[in-house]
This record gives structure tokens, sequence and C-alpha cells, in this order.
């Protein structure tokens, strides 16, 4: 039986959840597919691109978003946001790094890929890209 992409997302959110335990955990919480609206915190988000359906082997890739708030630094009476706070993502991305480095289960493996800062107005995120495989089940 082929898993589907929502199955890999609940795998790789198990592996990501226990970074809520670690002292430097970050100050919103881990989500599936996307976060909140408007969010101010810093939030984890796993979210899937893609878990093909061939038989025996499946292949995917999914997202692990880790989000911080920018910096706020003021200067002659001006405030920029627009500065990643990179030692905080830095930090948080090491974190989640030993959660979901390479992890092969009974039919299922991942590990990470690639990953990549993006930088928005208000806050950035660090996209860690995960390549899942998973050998199909039988019915």
């Amino acid at each position: 039986m082929a898993i589907n992409s929502l199955d890999a997302i609940d795998i790789i959110f198990g592996g990501v959840l226990p970074i809520m335990q670690n002292t430097k955990k970050p100050n919103g919480s881990v989500y599936k597919v996307q976060r909140p609206i408007n969010s101010v915190k810093e939030d984890i988000v796993v979210t899937g691109l893609a878990l093909n359906r061939d038989t025996g082997f499946q292949n995917g890739v999914l997202n692990v978003n880790i989000h911080v708030q920018n910096l706020s630094i003021t200067s002659g009476g001006i405030t920029d946001n627009s500065q990643p706070n990179i030692s905080r993502i830095k930090e948080l991305t090491a974190i989640i790094e030993t959660l979901i480095g390479d992890i092969y289960g009974d039919y299922y493996s991942y590990e990470i890929d690639q990953d990549n800062l993006f930088i928005e107005e208000k806050s950035s995120y660090n996209n860690i890209r995960v390549t899942f495989r998973a050998l199909n089940q039988p019915d």
C-alpha cells in the first residue's frame, strides 16, 4: 500500500515535535502544512511538495520551515525590521537537524537534502528540504 504525502508529513512532524521539549525551543509552535496567518512567533512548519505513487519505492520531497522574527534595529530614529535573526535561525536549525538527520524506519527513510534562507519583510525562515523514501507495503 502506498503512503500519501499527508502520511509523510505526519512522519516528519513526529520527528520534529520533540523540539518543544528542548530548553531552546521556539516561542511559537510546530504546525503541519502552514502557520497561522500573521504569526509573530518562532514557528516550525512541516509541509510536502510531492510524493510519487510508483510501485516499489516512493520518493518525495518535504519541507521543514523554521520561521523567526527579524531583528528590530533603530538607527537615526528609523526602525529597520528587515535584518534576519541569523543566530536564532542557526540555533533552531541545529536542533532540527539533530532530530531529523538521517532517519531509517521499518518501511521509510528520510534525510536532509539542502537548506536555504528566505528573507521576508518582518520575518525570515530557513527552509530545510528533506528527501523522503518509502517502500510500498502490501495491503
